[in-house]
């Protein structure tokens, strides 16, 4: 596999789109998947449909996938993520995909998972990995990936303004905010193509930073896992990138945490109706529940001990 590192992930999403014809065809995509990703669909000029989630494992819904490209001839691309960085065995499903049809561009985010840096066998086209900001490994920059050598892939000069990817973060607050469309207006947000990085370096600097961060992952997660009601939790699996919770009354503990001085996340809510068309039900029932506890270096042992003491006061 010929392996392209970029500024960011996104980057190497829109030049594969651009590359390959994806832009012809209908790309589907999970109900909850991070907003970047639906814009840089608009960025390339690419239909796109949401796809529901399934209880069994939180990630997009393979039966609903196979179901939606048995009979079509417009999909030209699936995008899979893995929620919350949950490890999934995927081969089988992709198998499937390339047996129905195997024109179709399977693109395999792994932006929440633990990124190696060496490519894997798989029947996935291109995998996706991040090292942007609250990303397992976080440089605050950088994405790269495992792309296969009978995909194209050609790089593009994108010009990049930091007022207006600021802009582009507020309108997604303002559409998730008030429950309204969003419209997408082309800027120079992207990201940075004229940042070269030296790829031996910058997987260097990965691949240092990977005992650092698992051990204070391991030590938060014991903090959360032995002392938060087990009943809240979503599963051992789902708590590599954060510590997930299901509660019933979310608002009201994140409330209390923030009143606390404390921090935590509630990711990824259904896009479904603000960013375009499809299904995601699950995925709304999903994030009507769950919160992201912090597990790393921006939370130290005594916040997650503090964190847990009020997620098992208030939760329900």
């Amino acid at each position: 596999m010929k392996t392209i590192v970029e500024s960011r992930a996104s980057i190497i999403i829109y030049n594969i789109i651009l590359s390959n014809n994806i832009d012809k065809g209908i790309v589907l995509l999970p109900a909850n998947i991070c907003p970047i990703v639906p814009a840089t669909l608009y960025k390339a000029k690419t239909k796109f449909e949401f796809v529901d989630i399934s209880e069994k494992d939180y990630s997009i819904d393979i039966d609903l996938i196979l179901n939606r490209v048995q009979n079509a001839e417009d999909i030209s691309s699936i995008l899979v993520s893995d929620t919350y960085g949950v490890e999934l065995e995927r081969e089988d499903f992709f198998a499937k995909i390339k047996m129905i049809n195997d024109k179709i561009l399977i693109i395999h985010d792994r932006c929440l998972n633990i990124p190696y840096t060496e490519s894997r066998q798989t029947l996935a086209d291109v995998v996706l990995h991040s090292t942007g900001y609250s990303k397992y490994i976080d440089l605050s920059y950088g994405g790269f990936g495992f792309i296969q050598k009978t995909v194209d892939y050609n790089s593009r000069d994108i010009k990049f303004i930091r007022k207006d990817h600021d802009e582009l973060v507020k309108s997604f607050n303002n559409v998730f905010k008030n429950k309204i469309r969003f419209g997408y207006q082309d800027t120079n947000w992207l990201g940075d193509s004229s940042l070269k990085i030296d790829k031996e370096n910058y997987f260097k600097e990965i691949n240092d930073k990977f005992d650092s961060i698992n051990s204070h992952k391991k030590i938060l997660n014991k903090i959360y896992s032995e002392n938060i009601n087990s009943r809240f939790q979503l599963g051992n699996c789902y708590n590599n990138w954060r510590f997930n919770l299901l509660v019933n009354n979310k608002n009201l503990v994140l409330n209390k945490i923030f009143e606390n001085n404390l921090f935590a996340s509630s990711h990824y809510q259904s896009l479904v109706g603000i960013f375009g068309n499809g299904l995601g039900i699950k995925a709304e029932n999903l994030h009507a529940k769950i919160i992201n506890l912090f597990n790393d270096f921006r939370f130290t042992e005594k916040k997650a001990y503090l964190v847990s003491e009020i997620v098992n006061r208030y939760a329900e």
